[in-house]
């Protein structure tokens, strides 16, 4: 089947050295500009998720208290596993994947009220068990709604393989930061060119 394109995709070039948790805030004012979020009402209905290389506290806050809805992995799987060792009673997503509410006096507290899972699976290649922590500022959603809502990031990550593997991304590479910051914004253009064809053929 076809991939599914989105479309107005912005990409940023960053020194090979910074990290992902660094370069968020520029990310979201960059997206801020390109939608015309000008206020609080306007963010309030974007569900911003994060992986944990974007998830420490400071961002998650940051967010926030700009007014988006976050969905974040967090990114301290240190005190996942502090957490999981004191739930006492989990819930099976699959075979090999639990999820548990945090209780209340465990959960970390940022600018707006949030709720807060705890994930565990079973990694058969180092044969342990792994944890994570979601942060999610969606309160309607019951724990199985939040793992799942977190999940479907996956369809995002296909698409940016798929960009990186159908549009060479990885072979081309150039010596000079600006060359290579043009590349990655011609590369943004075809995106945004096959998510107008694909698009049209479908209407």
């Amino acid at each position: 089947s076809a991939p599914q394109y989105h479309e107005n995709v912005l990409s940023l070039l960053y020194p090979g050295n910074q990290t992902s948790e660094k370069s968020l805030f520029e990310t979201i004012q960059q997206v801020e500009v390109l939608l015309q979020l000008h206020d609080r009402h306007q963010r309030g209905r974007i569900l911003v998720r994060l992986d944990a290389g974007f998830g420490n506290d400071q961002n998650i806050n940051w967010l926030l208290h700009r007014g988006y809805q976050v969905l974040s992995k967090h990114k301290s799987s240190r005190r996942a596993s502090l957490i999981a060792s004191q739930v006492d009673e989990w819930h099976p997503l699959n075979d090999q994947k639990w999820v548990a509410e945090v209780p209340k006096p465990l959960c970390h507290r940022y600018y707006r009220r949030t709720q807060t899972v705890v994930l565990c699976w079973y990694n058969s290649k180092s044969n342990v068990f792994k944890h994570a922590l979601l942060v999610c500022s969606l309160l309607d959603r019951d724990l199985f709604e939040i793992s799942h809502l977190y999940d479907e990031r996956a369809r995002i990550e296909t698409e940016i393989k798929a960009d990186k593997g159908g549009l060479l991304l990885p072979k081309r590479r150039k010596k000079q930061f600006e060359a290579q910051e043009a590349l990655i914004l011609l590369t943004d253009l075809a995106h945004n060119i096959l998510a107008w064809k694909i698009g049209r053929a479908h209407v």
